[in-house]
């Protein structure tokens, strides 16, 4: 008989492979239980559970604090830290005026939102205004824009570059994104 009779599982589990057997098996199941309970929001993993995974409890509440910060910085008066002049990390954003809502707002509110004031010294912030018209953005030049970034700014290229940029982005049935890439 292949399987072992029923009351020599007493006796197997009461040695010591038995026990091992036990014991892994046991770990195993504490183990994967830890992993589905923690994981389940990593894609990478066997863990990941779809249906749950793309809930939006926690970028409502990021996007919450995000607004909370920008709402803060528009009506704070006094100074505001500023990224130095030897920066651990350099991010540069590009923005360019979008139909309907302006991500731009959102997404500094969100990378600004938590950093203490040495957090914020470590960071130099960037804002490229990327169309040839910056000023038809709707936060370009706006003073809580000024506060939380270190610069703000367009292209700084030859008024021939700058018409050809103009040319591209009037062409609106063919925006020519290649070739402005490679300015």
């Amino acid at each position: 008989m292949l399987l072992p009779d029923t009351m020599q599982l007493p006796k197997f589990l009461s040695s010591s492979a038995g026990r091992t057997l036990f014991i892994s098996l046991t770990f195993w199941l504490l183990l994967f239980t830890y992993c589905r309970i923690h994981f389940w929001r990593d894609i990478h993993t066997s863990f990941f559970q779809s249906k749950i995974a793309y809930d939006f409890k926690y970028t409502l509440i990021r996007h919450q604090q995000a607004q909370d910060h920008l709402r803060n910085l528009k009506t704070q008066s006094s100074h505001v830290t500023k990224g130095s002049l030897h920066p651990d990390i350099c991010v540069a954003v590009v923005t360019v005026k979008r139909q309907g809502e302006q991500y731009i707002d959102a997404a500094l509110g969100s990378l600004l939102q938590g950093l203490n004031a040495y957090e914020r010294k470590q960071l130099q912030l960037m804002v490229l205004f990327a169309d040839p018209d910056p000023t038809i953005h709707p936060s370009w030049n706006l003073p809580w824009l000024e506060k939380a970034a270190d610069w703000t700014g367009t292209y700084n290229v030859s008024d021939e570059v700058h018409s050809q940029l103009r040319e591209w982005m009037e062409q609106s049935s063919q925006r020519s994104f290649f070739e402005k890439e490679a300015l």
